[in-house]
């Protein structure tokens, strides 16, 4: 119910954006992420920071004071945990066989302040996200070794700030966004007591308005 009731917020949020002067991209993005999370089962305690680094793709309408994207992201590299999962000490332990990949509908307001040849804005927002693959050292599998994808889609909160750079009609965008997991539940069974996901996005976006 709360990702249904989370989605119809977007498309409503998202149709005042046609009241504005819209311009329509699509570009590349290159993310850095570091998560953090802390999660309590039955079993044991996971509290970790895994990092990993995402390159996406999207197409998105972009009005004066809303975006809307829908994308799609991949991991480079695999992982990089550290803290202790399920309990188990790990050390900037790399998995380099670890690869996620999802769809992503993005809706942020921004409030952008004309720096003279470029743009500076801080941003709030909301994201779903639908997992599309997640594999480790056991292959396709969630957190705690159960196939199947559904609980791990998410919605997130969204702020920060970025800017924007243009050149003609391509787009340079730095940013760095707080994120924080609305949905943070990785398994279905057994049930976390505790759970928690929070992370920040480092990156840039390459885009070309059309």
């Amino acid at each position: 119910m709360k990702k249904f009731l989370v989605l119809a917020l977007i498309c409503i949020l998202a149709t005042s954006a046609f009241a504005q002067d819209i311009k329509f991209g699509a570009g590349i993005s290159l993310d850095y992420m570091p998560m953090f999370q802390n999660l309590t089962v039955d079993v044991a305690d996971t509290d970790v920071n895994t990092s990993m680094n995402l390159l996406g793709v999207s197409a998105y309408f972009d009005a004066s004071f809303v975006s809307l994207a829908v994308g799609y992201a991949f991991t480079m590299g695999g992982s990089t945990d550290d803290g202790r999962v399920f309990g188990v000490d790990v050390d900037n332990e790399t998995n380099d066989d670890f690869t996620m990949s999802m769809f992503t509908i993005t809706l942020l307001g921004k409030y952008p302040f004309d720096m003279g040849g470029w743009y500076l804005f801080p941003m709030v927002g909301i994201e779903y996200s639908i997992m599309i693959m997640y594999s480790g050292d056991g292959g396709d599998t969630n957190m705690v070794g159960e196939t199947g994808y559904d609980d791990m889609n998410d919605i997130v909160l969204l702020g920060g700030v970025g800017a924007a750079f243009m050149v003609d009609k391509f787009v340079i965008a730095p940013k760095v966004l707080f994120i924080y997991n609305l949905t943070p539940a990785p398994v279905e069974d057994p049930d976390p007591a505790e759970i928690s996901q929070w992370g920040i996005a480092i990156g840039i976006n390459v885009g070309y308005m059309f």
